[in-house]
């Protein structure tokens, strides 16, 4: 997620959804940093300052992109590590694929 969270257009998108907080009152730069909103999280019940908050974090989601930006990025991302990785991978499966194998010749 790192690498996702430096990318340019989640970058972008993620300044377009602190802004739209800001415009909501809440001044915060990402939505994984939204908890400090909420002074009292341990509350078997949602109060409602953290109920505003979470309407806020979800009106301001849907209104930049910020979701399906962020998941197409990350998405991407993921892709190329798998096809550079795509050796190992495939090792990897046999491996767990002949465990489950000698597994099961085990236990009858």
């Amino acid at each position: 997620m790192d690498r996702s969270t430096a990318d340019p257009r989640v970058q972008a998108a993620l300044a377009k959804w602190s802004a739209c907080m800001a415009g909501k009152g809440y001044h915060v730069d990402s939505p994984l940093n939204a908890d400090t909103l909420v002074p009292d999280l341990n509350s078997p019940e949602p109060s409602t300052a953290e109920i505003q908050v979470a309407v806020a974090d979800v009106t301001c989601k849907q209104s930049t992109d910020l979701i399906n930006t962020w998941f197409a990025v990350e998405t991407s991302l993921q892709k190329t590590l798998i096809a550079s990785n795509q050796l190992a991978l495939q090792q990897e499966e046999t491996e767990l694929n002949n465990a489950v194998k000698r597994a099961s010749v085990l236990t009858g």
